[in-house]
């Protein structure tokens, strides 16, 4: 069989091959994948993942990778085809030699960036040059989820900044809205499956039944820690130095941010409509008071005290900041794919 490649790149180094092409290859299962769903690219993919027997079910990671960079820069991207960085796809388990002897072979600007990281999903940089870190993971779901906030990073730093990090954002903003990204990405595509509910935490802020954003752990952690134990939302969330900045409370945020903007598209202008706005520079260049009343429409403070407030105050369904699944399926009106194409394998 004949596979076309734009790039080819084999290295015969610690007897391990990397491959870097710009086609998917055919998976383990025998399925071939429509090459028509690909937008040509020329990123780069170093991958320790087809040298071994394990795990049995790596062939569809490529592919997923392939179409949801493609998917996400026309849903995202009003039709720009942004490249993502050389990505490194690497086993999950820290403890697997080849990981560590796989990094090693990588060439040495490479090498050092990945060898730095706790081999966990994430876009990495030393200032000079940024890659994207895609371990691999069992759960299919888990799998589609990591590569979509990673690429939605990618989506956040070519779009709103000049400078090829993200360093400078809002932490609670920049990675609020990616894992809500992510999370909205797989209820769309996947709100029918069986186990949307068990699927990478997804139980936590998703609810397949309803086909909505359910208030889960994700918002009931907040609520709860603001409640019980005096947790207060602000300056503490804008950085990763952040003592008490995390995920769940950052996820919450947007999801209020959201609520606040419904009449300018809500989850839409957060997710989509703000990377494609010239403010967007401003809110995550240079993250400044001035910029966030330009960006939103009310200052940084008065945000973080009327979030806190509510944070508080008892459940009011004209306070809902749950998006409903119309909110979320209007996000995806730039994608031209009703149904997710990729065989996964489980």
């Amino acid at each position: 069989m004949v596979i076309q490649f734009s790039v080819i790149v084999i290295l015969l180094l610690f007897g391990y091959i990397i491959v870097t092409s710009l086609i998917p290859k055919q998976g383990r299962d025998n399925s071939s994948y429509d090459k028509s769903l690909f937008e040509p690219t020329d990123s780069v993919i170093y991958s320790a993942l087809p040298l071994t027997k394990y795990p049995e079910n790596y062939a569809d990671f490529e592919a997923l990778f392939r179409f949801i960079i493609s998917d996400m820069n026309k849903i995202f991207s009003r039709g720009s085809n942004i490249i993502p960085p050389v990505a490194v796809f690497t086993f999950k388990d820290d403890s697997e030699k080849l990981n560590d002897m796989f990094i090693q072979s990588l060439p040495p600007d490479i090498s050092k960036i990945v060898s730095r990281q706790d081999n966990s999903p994430s876009l990495s940089g030393d200032g000079n040059r940024t890659i994207l870190i895609l371990p691999y993971a069992h759960d299919p779901f888990e799998r589609i989820g990591n590569i979509v906030h990673e690429f939605y990073h990618v989506l956040q730093m070519r779009l709103c900044t000049k400078i090829p990090f993200l360093d400078n954002a809002f932490v609670w903003l920049k990675e609020g809205c990616a894992a809500i990204a992510e999370h909205v990405y797989i209820m769309f595509y996947f709100r029918n499956h069986p186990s949307i509910d068990s699927i990478n935490g997804i139980s936590r802020g998703m609810s397949s039944p309803s086909g909505i954003l359910s208030e889960g752990w994700v918002i009931t952690n907040t609520r709860n820690e603001a409640l019980q134990d005096g947790f207060v939302f602000g300056k503490a969330q804008e950085k990763y130095s952040g003592t008490i900045s995390n995920y769940d409370r950052s996820r919450t945020a947007v999801l209020f941010l959201a609520w606040k903007l419904s009449s300018k598209g809500g989850l839409s202008f957060v997710l989509r409509d703000l990377l494609n706005d010239v403010i967007c520079k401003s809110v995550y260049s240079n993250p400044t008071d001035e910029n966030f009343t330009k960006a939103f429409g009310f200052s940084k403070q008065s945000f973080y005290d009327e979030f806190n407030s509510w944070l508080v105050r008892p459940f009011n369904s004209e306070e809902n900041i749950i998006p409903t699944f119309r909110d979320c399926a209007n996000v995806f009106i730039g994608t031209t794919e009703p149904n997710f194409p990729i065989n996964l394998l489980v």
